[in-house]
């Protein structure tokens, strides 16, 4: 009998060994895949969102280097220019990233990346005021349109999962550009003014340049999607393909299939659902929480970035310009280093919302550092701006944050571009935080910067408890075990077990509406449709992250 058994589960056992090796030969594959779109796209999606901040924020190393003795230059004349930028920023942001649907993802990359290398270009022969304020206006509406196209076209690559550590890879990229520039800043401001220029011109035309040949080769190295890829073959394609029915499997999965409200439809098919769908970014409490922290936090990262030389040098007035550029290299190396960390961290453990929440104390730390201590206090005051570094960790982690809570990819595009849009706003009030008025001790920038970071702080820890909440709210109404949530053959048991007994007790009482489990339904604006539990349009069974 034994051997007869045995003879049975053989085949058995030899099906689960060959089922097992096809699932691990498709996840080598898969690996293979990705590491191959990590060089394809991500490396040079890194390369040119790094020349985007390190052209947009050269403006604080240019400062230093006597830019302020242009023309007409008044004494606010570095917050007005900061905060121009920003101005046409936030407004072409919108139409800019609608541009790519006109042209291709290729086409408006190289075209927007060349459009703001050769402003940045131009900047270099700048020589009044005005002038200054044209071209930062000119190169505001040119980068508009980058992050956004950006942020969808990661999307054509990766799947939900794979996003959050591809764009926080972004946000290293920014922090890479500030100890790059502090680098190329430092070499060239040794450039000799018998040039006929002086070296803060010299600056912009090397970082023009530079840009205008990567918007040029970016034409010719990126692809609009993987049907078209040149470095993908018929079978990698196929794989794509795989995934992305995956990946739109379970974004859909336990949506009625009559909900329009719940599922992901063709865009090119369903219009009119697209704006459904949008609309359920702007009713979801959680898209304007992390817009306006985004708005905290981005304001003090703007200001930072572009006023880091000017904070550094009132340590010690006679630093020279070359001494400060350099100063400021470890300081963004240590928060570009902290933020991949920390992302790798959460994307491995979780813990967001408590990761946010230490990286805004520590800053905190810091901005109390830099008010309390003497301007000449070097080594406590330049220790202070490691630690207002890990700025960059909060508004990377927060974006992420955001789009791994919305299961839906319209309403997660557009909860992204309301969070962003309202980050890029800060801008226009970090070009007012560090005033050259208020030099050397900066006290009304550093306290600014203190609220501002302890509003994002609150709004993180807020965010975190609304999402404990419905998670908790959606583990009761899922115990419930609804009816709607149920297979047919568990319906056809249930239903006999309940006409068999006389007495149905409350908990096995499928029909019956409890008072408060109507109050759940009614407090989360829940819509129970057949198949699914419908919150802000992520079906009931989808958990949020913290």
């Amino acid at each position: 009998m034994a051997t007869i058994r045995a003879a049975q589960d053989a085949p058995r056992g030899e099906e689960r060994v060959e089922l097992s090796a096809v699932r691990d030969d498709a996840a080598a594959a898969e690996r293979r895949l990705i590491r191959k779109i990590d060089i394809a796209v991500g490396i040079p999606v890194f390369i040119l969102f790094l020349l985007s901040y390190l052209d947009r924020s050269s403006l604080g190393n240019a400062l230093t280097a006597g830019l302020t003795e242009i023309d007409g230059f008044p004494p606010n004349g570095a917050n007005v220019a900061t905060s121009v930028f920003f101005v046409t920023y936030v407004v072409f942001e919108t139409p800019s990233a609608m541009f790519f649907q006109l042209i291709g993802v290729r086409r408006a990359i190289s075209a927007i990346t060349v459009a703001w290398g050769i402003t940045t270009l131009c900047t270099g022969f700048v020589t009044s005021y005005a002038g200054l304020l044209a071209v930062r206006l000119v190169l505001g509406a040119c980068e508009s349109g980058f992050f956004p196209i950006f942020a969808i076209y990661l999307t054509f690559w990766y799947t939900r999962s794979e996003l959050g550590l591809r764009t926080s890879y972004l946000f290293v990229a920014a922090a890479v550009s500030g100890a790059f520039g502090g680098l190329l800043a430092a070499a060239i401001l040794n450039i000799p003014a018998s040039t006929g220029r002086p070296s803060w011109a010299w600056l912009y035309f090397i970082e023009g340049g530079i840009t205008v040949v990567a918007g040029v080769a970016a034409h010719f190295v990126l692809a609009d999607d993987y049907e078209s890829a040149w470095f993908l073959n018929e079978h990698e394609r196929q794989l794509m393909r795989d995934r992305d029915a995956r990946s739109e499997y379970q974004s859909r999965a336990g949506a009625p299939a009559h909900d329009a409200s719940s599922r992901e439809v063709d865009q090119k098919h369903s219009p009119s659902y697209n704006w459904q769908e949008a609309r359920l970014a702007f009713k979801d409490p959680k898209t304007w929480i992390s817009a306006t922290a985004q708005f905290g936090a981005d304001s003090c990262l703007f200001a930072f970035s572009t006023f880091l030389p000017s904070i550094i040098r009132t340590f010690d007035p006679s630093y020279s310009n070359v001494v400060v550029q350099l100063l400021t290299v470890p300081v963004y190396a240590f928060a570009s280093m902290s933020y991949v960390a920390t992302a790798v961290f959460t994307d491995r453990r979780g813990h967001r919302w408590a990761v946010m929440a230490l990286s805004s104390i520590i800053i905190i730390v810091g901005f109390s550092i830099l008010l309390a201590t003497d301007t000449r206090s070097f080594g406590p005051r330049y220790f202070a701006t490691f630690l207002t570094s890990m700025i960059y960790t909060i508004v990377g982690l927060n974006v992420s944050w955001l789009n791994m809570n919305n299961a839906l990819s319209i309403k997660r595009s557009t909860a992204s571009g309301i969070q962003l849009s309202m980050g890029n706003a800060g801008g226009i009030l970090a070009g007012q935080i560090f005033r050259s008025t208020d030099a050397p001790a900066y006290v009304r920038g550093y306290a600014t910067c203190l609220g501002l970071v302890g509003y994002s702080m609150t709004a993180y820890l807020v965010m975190a408890a609304v999402l404990a909440s419905w998670n908790a709210a959606r583990r009761v109404e899922l115990e419930r075990r609804v009816p709607e949530q149920r297979s047919p053959r568990q319906l056809s048991s249930e239903r006999t077990t309940r006409h068999s007994n006389a007495t149905p007790s409350p908990s096995t009482s499928l029909d019956a509406e409890t008072p408060a489990s109507l109050r759940l339904r009614r407090r989360w604006h829940w819509q129970l449709a057949i198949g699914t539990g419908v919150a802000f349009g992520e079906p009931l069974s989808f958990r949020y992250a913290l």
